[in-house]
Parts: C-alpha cells; sequence; structure tokens
C-alpha cells in the first residue's frame, strides 16, 4: 500500500537533501498508483530554504504534467497544431526533457531556484556558470536548465550516489564556492509571462547570448517519423534526458490554453520508459 507520508519522504530526500532514496521510474509509478486511487494530485517542488535568500517568483514555475503512452503523445500534437499554420499559430515543437535544475535567470541578476514555484532561493555562485551572459537584457525572467553533461558525470562525479540532477542541485546550493560549477552547463527554453510563441523565444535568447535548447517541429506528416526517433535522438545528446516536451507554438498560449494549479496546460513532458 502507497501512503503519502511514503511520498512525502521520498520528496524530502529528492528536493530538499539532493539526495534521492529510489529510483525516478519507481517514485513515479508510486506517485501515478497513489493518484489514480486517491483521486488527489500530489505535487512537491521542494521547500525553500532558510540558509538562502528568499525570492518570490514573478509568475509561477509551474512543473509539468506527464504521459506515456504514444496515443496520449499523438493527442497532445494535435491538440496543439492548428489546422491551416498562420502568422499567430505555427505547428508544435518538441524539446528534450533534461534531467537538470530548473533555475530562472532574472533582470535584476539573481538567478533562483524553483523552490516551492512560488518563492525560490537566489543562489549566490550561479552566475559563474560557465557560457552563461553576463546580463539578462531580457526584460522578463528567463526560465533555463542547469546540467552537467555526461562526459563530465562520469568522469567526475559517478562515484557518488546522486543522478545527474541532485548533482546540480548540490553544487549550486553550496554557500561557498567550489570549482565543481565549472562542470555545470545549462540551456533557455523559454521567457516566463512572454505572449510570444515558442520558436520565436528560442530564436530571440539565442541572438541575445544564451545557449537554447534544441527543438523539432512537428506536425501531422512527420509525428509517426518523430516519435519513433526522439528517444535515439535524445539519447545522442551530451545531457541525459528522460522524455520529450511538447509545446503548443502559437502567439498568447498561456493564456489560451491556461493552466492548472500544478501543470501549464500548453506544454506536456512524454517520459521514457526505463529499460
Amino acid at each position: 500500500k502507497i501512503q503519502e507520508e511514503i511520498l512525502s519522504y521520498w520528496n524530502d530526500a529528492y528536493y530538499n537533501k539532493d539526495n534521492p532514496e529510489v529510483s525516478d521510474e519507481l517514485y513515479d509509478t508510486c506517485m501515478a498508483i497513489y493518484n489514480k486511487k486517491t483521486d488527489k494530485t500530489i505535487e512537491y517542488l521542494g521547500e525553500v530554504s532558510v540558509d538562502f535568500k528568499q525570492y518570490e517568483h514573478k509568475y509561477p514555475v509551474l512543473s509539468l504534467g506527464k504521459i506515456n503512452k504514444k496515443e496520449d503523445f499523438l493527442q497532445y500534437v494535435k491538440k496543439f497544431s492548428p489546422e491551416e499554420k498562420t502568422d499567430e499559430w505555427d505547428y508544435p515543437i518538441i524539446e528534450p526533457k533534461i534531467d537538470g535544475l530548473t533555475v530562472v535567470y532574472y533582470p535584476d541578476g539573481k538567478l533562483v531556484s524553483r523552490g516551492d514555484g512560488h518563492v525560490g532561493e537566489v543562489l549566490p555562485w550561479a552566475r559563474l556558470i560557465p557560457g552563461l551572459p553576463i546580463e539578462n537584457t531580457v526584460s522578463r525572467p528567463v526560465r533555463m536548465e542547469v546540467y552537467i553533461s555526461k562526459e563530465d558525470f562520469k568522469k567526475y562525479f559517478a562515484s557518488s550516489n546522486k543522478n545527474a540532477r541532485n548533482t546540480v542541485a548540490g553544487i549550486l546550493r553550496r554557500k561557498e564556492y567550489t570549482n565543481d560549477i565549472k562542470h555545470l552547463s545549462y540551456v533557455a527554453y523559454n521567457i516566463l509571462g512572454s505572449n510570444e510563441d515558442e520558436e520565436c523565444q528560442l530564436i530571440w535568447l539565442e541572438s541575445l547570448g544564451f545557449n537554447v535548447v534544441p527543438y523539432k517541429k512537428i506536425n501531422n506528416d512527420n509525428k509517426e517519423e518523430i516519435f519513433n526517433t526522439m528517444e535515439e535522438w535524445s539519447k545522442n545528446l551530451s545531457y541525459e534526458t528522460d522524455g520529450v516536451v511538447i509545446k503548443a507554438n502559437r502567439f498568447n498560449a498561456n493564456e489560451v490554453y491556461g493552466s492548472t494549479g500544478h501543470h501549464p496546460n500548453n506544454m506536456i513532458a512524454y517520459k521514457f520508459k526505463r529499460r
């Protein structure tokens, strides 16, 4: 029997102590079973440590809803696709779901953890992540994912009991500077509060010097091919992934699709099955 207390204990170990005690696959399976049987939706993003300065997010930094069946993937592609491409509505895109730590880069120079989605922690050394623009010249916060490459993780951190995501979190949440931060990398993947479509946001961010996430545009003609090859595509990237994210690619998608208290409705994560 899966109890909420067990899930909360696992959540605390993963998000707050950066020391997971079970695999992601076991956690996701138990969470799905619990939510289905109890008709609940438990969403736990972590607590904000009193050891860091707190920062209230200007826009909620929500996690993503998750699917893992082909029919659901194709259903969301259809949901996010226009009957005919227009200036305001293009075909959806998919991006790799990176196994890293969500960080928000604010125009005032602060880099902030997601925290509980509404309040995060100011990460004191995150501005030293290699390749990060010295200034965020975007007028709104940029949502990024910070990661460790497969090569660096294997070379420098494989002996630890932590996965890639928790290793990143541990490095960024240290109060004192360490050289480990030189092993971190990042990609930007959208601008919080922007009305522009996802592809325009990525093009703009790249023009301003940000590293941006790779993406593919998906439609009725290529959806089967993309579905059949996207796991191999993700495996060949330099960082760990556990799925892809399908995103509506239209003007004002945040308002058109809205959100729940837990997830935005204009994007969804398709998670790969563990082998």
